[in-house]
């Protein structure tokens, strides 16, 4: 696989290509076809950078919390006691989360998981573990994909999943006063006013790993440490706690995690029901107090993006530019596009597919502890096989203390 630097390059390449074929004149069924085949392309390297991005930040977390091998003071510790040591420490989680008693382990597992105290939580009669490095890790992801749940604002109650008020202040419309010679000045006190983050719901899924899959994460964990249960569980269980936060963070759930779409305010509608033009963002833009705009992005799924690749500004230039300099993967009007998913395209009558404003000021997505993993030994034991359940309590809320921080776009319908 060609390396991060390469891939970004050539992400730009064919999005820079794409453009070409679809703004040209008179374009043919073949070019247009040949463009959707770019972007599924363009698609796929996203996610490969995804992954790559992935795998650097578990490195990066591996190397700063990875305690070093024990030994005499002052003794150099070469790699192949490392890589010895790798190979105890995978072996033993692999046991736990396996069942395995703590009797069945050798002397050096049993201290390997004596030292690692966040990785469990009770006992292992229970067969209760806590994986304590996935919550930071599941965040990393959001921010490696790019989505809209890695923007918005987090609060975390440990062990609280009741109702939990916040307070709102609104002074925005209070300025000053001219007065007069011997004339008394009126008080205006703020608007204040309270905002309630919903009780958490449990959230969760169901992972089932047969027998013989397990043995052979043992065959692989002998030459490959890295190639461990705990490797894969963090790796599936992660990206479906994140596809579920994404999905409720624009759809809701119905129950006590909110919409962030339902819950923006609506900034412009579209003049044509075929889709935004540059002139719906302008005004979009325009709508968003200017005192959000430093930390404002727009919000869409990769159909928008893809339609908006075929429009121009006033100026006859298209206004979807990648910017490679940056970072971005590009920009409309000099803000940044969060690129989600589960967004309905803007290109469909009377949808709402674009978002604009500040997230972490008109959204809070709240927890009420970890992300915990609980193995299932006897449920699925009549299908040879053993079920990993997470779950976790979280809520979502959209915030607005009066001056709407996160604006909509709806197409005419």
């Amino acid at each position: 696989m060609p390396n991060l630097k390469e891939l970004r390059e050539s992400r730009t390449r064919l999005i820079t290509e794409a453009q070409q074929i679809v703004l040209a004149e008179n374009v043919t069924n073949e070019q247009r076809a040949k463009f959707d085949v770019m972007m599924s392309d363009v698609e796929q390297m996203e996610a490969d950078i995804a992954r790559i991005e992935k795998v650097e930040a578990l490195e990066a977390e591996t190397r700063s919390t990875q305690r070093p091998p024990r030994g005499n003071p002052g003794a150099n510790v070469d790699g192949n006691e490392r890589e010895q040591r790798d190979r105890i420490r995978a072996s033993a989680l692999h046991k736990y989360l396996t069942g395995a008693d703590r009797s069945e382990m050798e002397p050096e597992e049993r201290a390997i998981l004596r030292e690692q105290r966040d990785i469990t939580t009770g006992g292992a009669a229970t067969g209760g573990v806590l994986i304590g490095q996935l919550g930071p890790l599941v965040w990393d992801a959001q921010k490696a994909i790019g989505s809209l749940a890695g923007e918005v604002f987090k609060k975390s109650t440990p062990g609280n999943a009741a109702p939990l008020k916040i307070s709102s202040i609104n002074d925005s419309g209070n300025t000053l006063v001219t007065l007069t010679e011997d004339t008394s000045i009126t008080d205006t006190d703020p608007s204040f006013g309270t905002i309630t983050l919903q009780s958490t719901d449990t959230i969760a899924t169901l992972i089932t790993v047969t027998w013989q899959e397990l043995a052979d994460f043992d065959a692989q964990i002998v030459s490959n440490p890295s190639a461990n249960l705990e490797a894969f569980l963090r790796n599936k269980i992660g990206l479906r706690y994140m596809r579920g936060v994404e999905t409720y963070l624009i759809n809701g759930n119905g129950s006590n995690f909110a919409s962030i779409v339902a819950g923006a305010t609506l900034g412009a509608t579209t003049a044509a029901a075929t889709g935004p033009v540059y002139s719906d963002f302008v005004a979009t833009w325009e709508n968003l107090d200017p005192a959000y705009l430093p930390n404002a992005k727009w919000a869409m799924n990769n159909k928008t993006r893809g339609y908006l690749m075929g429009l121009l500004d006033g100026f006859g230039r298209p206004f979807f530019i990648p910017n490679p300099n940056t970072g971005s993967l590009d920009s409309i009007l000099g803000h940044e596009i969060v690129i989600s998913q589960p967004m309905a395209a803007a290109n469909v009558a009377g949808a709402t597919g674009v978002l604009f404003g500040a997230y972490d000021q008109g959204y809070v997505i709240r927890d009420s502890g970890p992300l915990f993993v609980k193995r299932l030994d006897e449920r699925f034991a009549d299908k040879l096989a053993t079920g990993f359940l997470a779950y976790s309590r979280l809520s979502g809320t959209s915030v607005d203390a009066g001056t709407h921080p996160v604006l909509k776009m709806v197409t005419h319908a």
